[in-house]
């Protein structure tokens, strides 16, 4: 049975995933900077990319990304989380849909998984691992890697 600890740990590193995809998309970086613990590691195995700690995580993003802020939207949906008995670790696994908007109609640029670990920081859930999974990546976000240099 989950304990009412359990379930409000699940609710919080829910609104830890909405908060990623809202401060991303809207390019507030200094406080989308904030879901990270200080030890934390971004990567996307499939294309060999890799940050490690807080600080270097979003100037590993703003490097990478292909579009303007604006210019996307993430989709996450189904979101399936383990908590751990002592309430201070949690994993998780979240499907997403990255939508491109600069295109003459929105487009699906990706479409993929996050598998990720949490971490309890005082009161606030951090992420300690993000990795992105891609399943299928569309032609829009392709070539905007590919002139920015990104693959």
């Amino acid at each position: 049975m989950t304990s009412d600890g359990q379930v409000a740990s699940k609710l919080a590193i829910q609104e830890l995933c909405a908060r990623y995809c809202h401060l991303l998309d809207s390019g507030d970086m200094d406080a989308w900077q904030e879901l990270f613990s200080s030890a934390a590691v971004f990567e996307v195995p499939a294309f060999g990319w890799l940050a490690q700690g807080k600080e270097e995580i979003p100037a590993f993003i703003r490097k990478i990304l292909p579009f303007e802020f604006g210019d996307f939207k993430h989709l996450p949906s189904s979101h399936a989380i383990e908590a751990s008995d002592d309430g201070n670790f949690a994993s998780g696994m979240l499907d997403f849909q990255f939508v491109a908007l600069n295109q003459q109609e929105p487009v699906v640029a990706m479409v993929g998984y996050y598998t990720d670990e949490y971490v309890k920081e005082g009161q606030q859930w951090r992420f300690m691992r993000r990795c992105i999974h891609p399943m299928m990546v569309g032609s829009a976000l392709t070539n905007a890697l590919a002139a920015k240099g990104a693959l």
